[in-house]
């Protein structure tokens, strides 16, 4: 009996140590795959993070040219390799290469389907867009947005500064300055076919959106010069202005005022000048903004 019991104590230890060393082969097999599962995870992070880091540095300047071309711009210290073009739901195939700072125009011929509206895609993957409506866009900004009108029935309304507009729209331009002093002779066209005589008008309105440069303590102003035969008026931010109280919002060369914007230093206004001229061969208008820029 005392045989018995050590053989089976010598199998129970035997066994035992048995399972220990199984389940400790199997903790450094897991150890192993782990550290090398991890090694991979961190290796394949790095790989990313290096290609995405690649991928960030790459930036193209796009500027449509017309329907079927557009100038692409390198703004960085790396060769960037364009491959694809696409417009139009066309595809164009292509190996343009940009130097360092370095340009490029690209022309797909008058007869591609293309319609002024570019997605670009790299070698390194990113996609840039340029659109002609983009370019409108960027040429819109910092100007004032001119609309011209003519009509030969009457002057607008005195007290409604928006009558202008029922006149015939002749088109639109944008100017950096807003200023003109010209002077014609009867009956000679001033706006594309539309000469303006006695009983007739010639009139715009200018918007634009201004930065206010000062804190609220100081105010920006607009001044005006203009002549005898025509009239100014002024709305910011929608509002209609009257500093000389008169009850009427269209100043003439004699109310000589300058029109006011108040609010906090770097805060946006929108501003529309109105302004037409009567019968009058000799039109003159001056401008002077202070305190206040063009908002970017």
């Amino acid at each position: 009996m005392a045989g018995a019991r050590r053989n089976r104590k010598g199998v129970s230890t035997l066994v035992g140590i048995t399972i220990f060393l199984a389940l400790f082969a199997m903790a450094i097999s897991f150890t192993f795959l782990w550290t090398q599962n991890s090694e991979s995870y961190i290796s394949a992070t790095a790989s990313t993070i290096a290609v995405d880091r690649v991928q960030v540095s790459e930036q193209l300047i796009l500027n449509t040219l017309n329907n079927t071309a557009l100038l692409i711009e390198n703004p960085t210290s790396q060769l960037t390799v364009v491959t694809y073009i696409m417009s139009n739901n066309s595809i164009w195939t292509v190996n343009a290469q940009i130097a360092p700072f370095g340009n490029v125009t690209l022309n797909l011929g008058g007869s591609a389907p293309a319609n002024g509206n570019f997605e670009v895609a790299t070698q390194k993957g990113n996609i840039f867009f340029s659109t002609i409506q983009s370019q409108l866009t960027n040429a819109a900004k910092q100007t004032w947005d001119i609309k011209w009108y003519w009509n030969d029935t009457t002057q607008p309304d005195p007290t409604s500064l928006d009558n202008l507009t029922y006149s015939t729209l002749l088109g639109e331009s944008y100017w950096n300055k807003l200023s003109l002093d010209w002077e014609f002779g009867a009956g000679l066209p001033v706006v594309g076919t539309y000469a303006v005589g006695d009983g007739q008008i010639l009139g715009l309105t200018a918007s634009t959106t201004l930065l206010k440069l000062t804190n609220d303590s100081s105010l920006a102003t607009i001044n005006y010069k203009i002549d005898n035969s025509s009239r100014i008026g002024v709305a910011i931010d929608g509002a209609p202005q009257d500093p000389l109280n008169l009850g009427v919002y269209w100043y003439n060369s004699s109310n000589y005022a300058w029109f006011t914007i108040s609010g906090d230093q770097y805060s946006y206004h929108t501003v529309t000048v109105y302004y037409y001229s009567y019968g009058n061969y000799s039109q003159q208008l001056y401008l002077n903004v202070v305190n206040a820029t063009f908002a970017p």
